[in-house]
C-alpha cells in the first residue's frame, strides 16, 4: 500500500494543537510566527536549561506548554541563515522526521526574523521529512511578516494509507 500526501493551503493561523516545530536561527531568534506559537515564552526559558543555541539542527522540546493546547512545542535550530541552501533544507526536514515519534497532528512553522521563506523551502524541507515519515499528518507554515500584514504558505499532508 502507497502512502499520497494530499496537500492544500492556507493562511497562517497559531495552531491549536498536536506537535508544533518552530524555527530559530543562531542570528537572529524566533520570528515573529514562531513566537505567536508559545505565548507563555517556555522556548526562552527552556534554552538556557536544555542548552540550546540554534546551532544547524538541533532540537529543544517543551512538553504540553504552558498556555496552549499543544501536546508539544519544538525549537528547531538553523544554524546561520547565511548557511541555509536547498540541501540544509533537505537536512532540516529529516531532523524534524526524527523528531516526530507519535505524533499525527503536526506544525512546521516556517519563519525566520528578517528573512522572506516561501515554496522553494517548503518544499525541500517537506522532501526531507517525507524521505522519514509514514502515517503522520504534516503542516508546514510559511510565514513572513510584512508591517501589519502576515502572509503565509500552509501545506498540508495527509500521511494516512490509502486503500
Amino acid at each position: 500500500m502507497t502512502t499520497r500526501p494530499s496537500i492544500a493551503f492556507a493562511r497562517f493561523s497559531v495552531p491549536g494543537k498536536g506537535s508544533v516545530f518552530v524555527l530559530s536561527a543562531e542570528d537572529g531568534g524566533l520570528g515573529d510566527a514562531g513566537k505567536a506559537c508559545d505565548p507563555a515564552g517556555v522556548l526562552e526559558r527552556a534554552f538556557p536549561a536544555v542548552d540550546f543555541n540554534a546551532k544547524f539542527a538541533s532540537v529543544a522540546e517543551v512538553l504540553a506548554p504552558e498556555g496552549t493546547q499543544l501536546d508539544r512545542l519544538l525549537a528547531l535550530g538553523v544554524g546561520k541563515t547565511s548557511a541555509l541552501d536547498e540541501y540544509a533544507w533537505l537536512k532540516l526536514g529529516g531532523t524534524i522526521a526524527a523528531a516526530l515519534r507519535k505524533a499525527t497532528d503536526v506544525t512546521v512553522v516556517l519563519d525566520l526574523p528578517g528573512h522572506s521563506l516561501g515554496a522553494r523551502e517548503a518544499a525541500s524541507l517537506a522532501a526531507g521529512l517525507l524521505w522519514d515519515v509514514s502515517g503522520a499528518r504534516t503542516t508546514f507554515i510559511a510565514g513572513a511578516v510584512f508591517a501589519l500584514l502576515a502572509s503565509a504558505l500552509v501545506i498540508t499532508f495527509d500521511l494516512s494509507p490509502k486503500s
